[in-house]
């Protein structure tokens, strides 16, 4: 998988070495929203047949990433997608997380999506 070629590819490397994943998972979590806007969230979900947790996110907390937003000031933003949700993450994995620092985190709308 690709995170076991990550892994290799981490392993070879004798510096300190910062992996960043700028993803478009088209999931939400759980835990960006309060109860009221998740439950409008699920019903979405429910409704199309989509899971409201795709697992994508355990796997990368599981391998040592970190979503951004958890670490930046001011957490996630408002929304990343046209139906006002967050879809959007950036993931970071260390090799020595107390040499980085998350200062911001940036979403710039665009007309590609």
């Amino acid at each position: 998988t690709l995170l076991e070629k990550w892994r290799e590819a981490v392993l070879r490397s004798p510096s300190n070495v910062a992996t960043v994943l700028a993803t478009d998972m088209n999931s939400s979590r759980q835990q960006d929203y309060n109860s009221r806007e998740w439950a409008v969230i699920s019903a979405g979900c429910a409704k199309l047949g989509q899971p409201t947790d795709d697992g994508v996110p355990g796997i990368l907390a599981s391998a040592g990433f970190t979503c951004a937003y958890n670490q930046a000031p001011g957490g996630t933003p408002t929304m990343t997608h046209w139906t006002g949700t967050v879809v959007d993450f950036p993931w970071c994995n260390f090799q020595r997380p107390e040499e980085w620092t998350v200062r911001s985190v940036k979403v710039l709308p665009t007309k590609l999506s």
